[in-house]
């Protein structure tokens, strides 16, 4: 991708999502969407607003994906090997089966992402939001940066955490409602 500007890799792919968006949205299928490839392998894509594109199957291998908003962005199976995403938004999105090997993922928002057979071998979560992610394999994953003291496995946990005693709260306050029911049927 040497050559191209940034917004030059910019402009060229949102033209090719917009391509794939209108064969998916005329044929409804997936592999008609892979006639336009996607290979952006080393491109400079900072900053880029990419909510909602489908990148399947897309090769963006050492891609610099630094604060771009992947908001729902469909990247399953997509080779993001070594690619750079630090900071990025990657809420919701599809990176099941995505390769992230080797990716920096830095104070990336992965909130409720699913990474089912996501390969994160060697990628940096170091301070990432993994909050709701499903299906996340964190074997080989780097989950605490000893520089800055990112701990991304933590958060993870806290959120469960913290889902659990929400849920926990509730069934309490429910029993307690119950159990005043209870108590005024029998006083009547």
């Amino acid at each position: 991708m040497s050559g191209f500007t940034q917004q030059t890799d910019i402009d060229r792919l949102l033209d090719l999502i917009k391509k794939r968006k209108a064969i998916y949205n005329e044929t409804n299928d997936y592999d008609e969407t892979l006639k336009v490839e996607i290979n952006f392998e080393g491109a400079d894509l900072r900053g880029a607003d990419l909510r909602g594109a489908i990148l399947y199957k897309a090769k963006l291998n050492g891609a610099n994906l630094l604060e771009a908003d992947l908001l729902k962005a469909n990247l399953q199976q997509a080779n993001l090997t070594g690619a750079d995403l630090t900071g990025a938004d990657l809420t919701k999105a599809n990176l099941a089966a995505a390769y992230l090997t080797g990716a920096i993922l830095v104070e990336a928002n992965l909130e409720r992402a699913d990474l089912t057979g996501a390969t994160l071998t060697g990628a940096n979560l170091s301070d990432a939001n993994l909050s709701g992610a499903i299906g996340a394999d964190l074997t080989g994953a780097i989950l605490y940066d000893h520089q800055s003291g990112g701990n991304a496995l933590k958060k993870y946990r806290k959120t469960r955490k913290t889902r659990k005693s929400r849920k926990t709260k509730k069934t309490r306050k429910s029993r307690k409602k119950r159990r005043e029911r209870r108590e005024m049927q029998k006083n009547k």
